[in-house]
């Protein structure tokens, strides 16, 4: 419905006019059908101009200027009023209905004046007919609206809510004839357990609380089947009735919806498949823990004691003995650096933030400064979320060092009330180029791919003066019941 053009600045200075007389009726646009002069509270108090259509309000000088009006219009216009009131700028309300002897379509312009009055402008929509272009005939609309590709359906706002007219389309997606579907209302068709989103969303609508709104529904067809769409609903005029109409764009989203069903199905998927590679290292570690370690332990102390005895005899210690010691001292450091590497022991024993601080320890032991800060409170996290943000930080660290040449490293892990877990690993390293990451490293991929699965993000940013920034989002919630995941917002910048 086109509505009579208004200034877009914003300001009172944009809208300010002669205090005294009749105001300036060159508008841009139709032309003004009444102008008359409020008071700030809405009261009607002169009169400049006004047609016969809007007779009636000729005779209401010093009522307010709402009271002559029916809902929605009312609502509207007081909320038009009471902001004009507060910004001093132009206002416009649209489709008031008039509520006295004959019945107008009407929008409305608010403008402020200097004199502490508000200049009220009627535009009689009922004109707009005669003001379509050519090239949009009513033939020509009413065949664009027939072959379109969404659904068109205009509906009475009047009790019931009955359909008065639909496109082909509607009719497709239902799956019966327009007969069928003519008179019912849209709500009978909507799945039952989306009737009292729709019925409040309606109610604002109808009220003036917003002026359109889009909502997803199931709609019902023929078949009982259901059809997952997007509606998009506004209210329109309707000519010479009180009662305005609902006019409602259905769009056929059940390709979307199967889509992301196949995408979360795939998705639990693969965090299965981590739980499950999560579970195997845990398995394989204990295996190295209790088989390998312990036959190495003991025959490193079997060594050892040759050489205390040796050096009790007062004996050269033989060099192949020393040898030896050396070699399973060192298999007994690779054993324990792979079973950390697997899963840390400490991970299950006493939890994320001893296992963070004992690789923390280690890396310092091995020459890299990292100040762990952390504010964690929730310890009752599942296996898999908490080995995931282990496996994130320990990523974030082994790229800082192997890669970016790091000497010191900021972590700090926060827990954002009941809903999230933040990650946040800075670097003082060389960074690197997005465009020459290698096709075979999957070190940040793996950070945000791991994100991504368990419904949360990650933000990688890089630069050769500021080192490399990783942040990770992971939700406490469990990805099983999550419906939707976060959105991946994984950047690349240098």
């Amino acid at each position: 419905m086109p509505i009579p053009p208004s200034d877009e600045s914003g300001t009172a200075d944009s809208f300010q006019m002669a205090p005294l007389g009749l105001p300036d009726t060159n508008l841009c646009g139709p032309s003004p059908d009444a102008c008359l002069r409020l008071q700030l509270d809405g009261t009607i108090c002169e009169f400049f101009f006004i047609s016969d259509r809007f007779a009636a309000v000729s005779k209401s000088s010093g009522q307010p200027f709402h009271k002559l009006l029916a809902q929605p219009g009312c609502h509207q216009f007081q909320v038009a009023l009471e902001t004009l009131r507060q910004t001093h700028a132009t206002q416009n309300c649209h489709a008031i209905h008039m509520n006295q002897e004959s019945q107008v379509v009407f929008s409305a312009r608010l403008t402020p004046t200097l004199d502490n009055s508000i200049l009220l402008f009627l535009f009689d929509l009922s004109k707009i007919d005669a003001q379509i272009p050519s090239w949009l005939n009513t033939a020509r609309l009413q065949a664009i609206v027939e072959h379109a590709t969404f659904g068109i359906v205009v509906s009475s706002c009047a009790r019931g809510r009955p359909i008065l007219g639909l496109n082909r389309r509607f009719a497709e997606m239902i799956g019966v004839g327009r007969k069928q579907i003519s008179g019912k209302s849209l709500t009978a068709f909507l799945h039952p357990e989306d009737m009292p989103k729709d019925e409040h969303t309606f109610r604002d609508l109808i009220s003036g609380e917003i002026s359109s709104y889009i909502i997803e529904q199931r709609l019902l067809q023929h078949d009982h089947k259901s059809l997952a769409a997007r509606l998009t609903v506004t209210l329109v005029p309707a000519y010479n009735e009180a009662t305005p109409h609902q006019l409602t764009i259905v769009e056929d989203i059940s390709h979307q919806r199967s889509t992301e069903g196949h995408l979360l199905g795939e998705q639990d998927l693969l965090r299965r498949l981590l739980t499950l590679q999560d579970r195997e290292h845990t398995l394989i570690a204990c295996d190295i823990h209790d088989g390998l370690i312990q036959d190495l332990v003991g025959a490193h102390m079997m060594v050892q004691t040759l050489c205390d005895k040796q050096r009790a005899q007062d004996k050269d210690i033989d060099r192949e003995l020393i040898k030896a010691d050396e070699f399973m001292s060192n298999a007994l450091s690779e054993g324990r650096r792979l079973i950390n590497e697997l899963r840390p022991m400490i991970l299950g024993e006493l939890g994320l933030i001893d296992a963070i601080q004992s690789l923390v320890d280690r890396e310092q032991s091995n020459g890299m400064e990292i100040n762990f800060q952390h504010r964690f409170t929730d310890t009752d996290l599942s296996p898999s979320l908490t080995g995931n943000i282990f496996r994130i930080i320990c990523e974030a660290i082994t790229n800082a060092k192997r890669h970016g040449k790091a000497t010191h490293t900021e972590l700090r892990l926060t827990q954002v009330e009941k809903r999230l877990i933040l990650i946040e690993v800075h670097d003082n390293g060389t960074g690197f180029d997005p465009q020459a990451v290698p096709v075979d490293r999957f070190g940040l991929a793996g950070i945000q791919e791991r994100a991504r699965l368990f419904g949360g993000g990650a933000t990688i940013e890089s630069s050769s003066a500021a080192g490399t920034r990783i942040s990770v989002k992971l939700p406490l919630e469990h990805p099983e019941v999550t419906l939707k995941p976060l959105p991946t917002n994984i950047q690349w910048t240098i």
